[in-house]
């Protein structure tokens, strides 16, 4: 590239270089070395793995997990039981699966452009945290049908070991659901701080914004109703 003496260079071909050991993580002069201007002037072009990473990130932690929890907490009062299983369970059930696809394939293609660098960067690290969680609970889900676990009984009280099982399912449920939530909303803010091209930030953060923004808003809205209006049901959660 060229500079005028100001130190910003410019018109250089930059590249993505997560396969160096001592690269900063943002970008390459290529066939040059990691060692960039301090505030260079350029951009990087948008590949579809990392399009396709956004888009299964923000259908699936922007709004259709989060969108599983609010059901299975706001829904358990209503009599409803298609295929003979409680709505909220079903819904629950099928609205997670389908969020836990999307964010296993979301992190299958960060991971493959990134050539199975590290996860160094903020975003990168909690990002592999909430997948890690997310990913868990199916696993966790199924402990619920151990002998020793057990379901409530049909007075409603439930033995010790189902207790502790309800208290870590849906701890680490919400502590994903929350943490991903984070990290979507962080999500546009590091591409824009990777210099990737800003249709990128912009159109993931117009997402966050509406959709996410939304199901947010419904979440509180729904636990200030269950708090005010239900406060046996809020009490027993």
């Amino acid at each position: 590239g060229m500079h005028n003496g100001d130190g910003v260079l410019r018109g250089a071909t930059f590249q993505t270089c997560f396969e160096f050991p001592r690269c900063d993580g943002v970008c390459n002069v290529t066939g040059g070395t990691c060692d960039t201007p301090p505030d260079p002037d350029y951009t990087l072009r948008v590949p579809f793995l990392l399009v396709a990473h956004v888009v299964c990130m923000c259908l699936s932690w922007g709004c259709l997990l989060p969108l599983g929890v609010l059901c299975a907490r706001h829904l358990r009062m209503n009599p409803y039981t298609p295929l003979g299983k409680p709505v909220w369970f079903q819904g629950h059930r099928v609205i997670q699966s389908m969020g836990l696809l999307l964010q296993l394939l979301g992190f299958i293609f960060i991971f493959i452009f990134k050539g199975g660098a590290h996860f160094r960067l903020p975003h990168e690290i909690l990002g592999f945290i909430v997948v890690l969680l997310g990913t868990l609970q199916p696993v966790n889900a199924q402990i619920r049908n151990l002998p020793c676990v057990g379901h409530p009984q049909p007075d409603g009280t439930r033995p010790l070991a189902r207790q502790i099982w309800e208290y870590v399912h849906k701890g680490c449920g919400y502590s994903a659901v929350l943490f991903g939530l984070i990290n979507v909303v962080f999500g546009p803010i590091h591409a824009h701080n990777l210099r990737f091209n800003n249709g990128l930030a912009i159109g993931a953060g117009i997402w966050v914004g509406c959709v996410t923004g939304t199901v947010v808003i419904v979440g509180i809205v729904l636990e200030i109703r269950r708090q005010l209006f239900n406060p046996k049901v809020a009490a027993a959660a």
